[in-house]
């Protein structure tokens, strides 16, 4: 993805997608065009999440499992019936992982989380689709374990903080589970990292010479 002649571009090369129907095609379009549209060109990013992502560990996978049963159970009572569920969730999470291994899962969160919310909210207005179409998705994209909680916390903070709260704090650095922490610390969530803003994100095509 990048810029070439004042135009922003997203290309794919992917079995999965080329055989995928309209709306699946649409959706990727719609998580890929905000990486480059809201992140790389709207919000501060944090220079530690500049670059290659990295591995994300067991127990943080172990922790993104149990967020999300307990925010999809929530959806039946109410997110503020499972806040404190929620707390002890990111306390016991903070606790018992490494600082690099929090900054391993925030640094996919950053970048993520909301491409995925946006694109669920798309998908949602422009398909009247529902969490369970999205799901369906997803699933079919592959790895739905890191990228679905995008537009369940989102749901969740839309309750919790109001949606243009949120999202004005993601445009300044911080990821959706900094701001989940910090509706349970009344506060910020994790240390603010030094920022930069992105001017413009080089497009190249690689020629290739055709050979018999």
């Amino acid at each position: 993805m990048g810029e070439l002649c004042g135009h922003l571009y997203v290309l794919f090369d992917d079995p999965i997608l080329s055989a995928s129907d309209e709306r699946t095609r649409r959706f990727i379009a719609d998580h890929e065009a905000f990486h480059i549209a809201a992140q790389m060109y709207g919000a501060k990013v944090p220079i530690v999440f500049v670059g290659d992502r990295p591995q994300i560990e067991a127990e943080s996978r172990s922790f993104l499992r149990n967020l999300e049963r307990v925010l999809n159970a929530s959806s039946l009572v109410g997110v503020g019936d499972a806040y404190d569920s929620v707390c002890a969730l990111l306390e016991k999470y903070h606790l018992h992982t490494s600082s690099a291994e929090r900054q391993a899962l925030s640094h996919w969160i950053f970048w993520e989380w909301p491409a995925e919310d946006y694109a669920f909210r798309m998908l949602r207005k422009n398909h009247h689709a529902d969490i369970e179409d999205y799901l369906r998705i997803r699933t079919l994209l592959g790895d739905s374990e890191v990228y679905a909680l995008g537009p369940i916390v989102g749901m969740a903070l839309d309750q919790m903080v109001g949606q243009a709260v949120w999202q004005h704090r993601i445009q300044q650095g911080e990821t959706m589970l900094d701001v989940l922490v910090g509706s349970c610390t009344s506060g910020r969530g994790n240390k603010e990292y030094p920022t930069i803003e992105m001017s413009r994100v080089t497009f190249e095509f690689v020629s290739l010479d055709a050979r018999d």
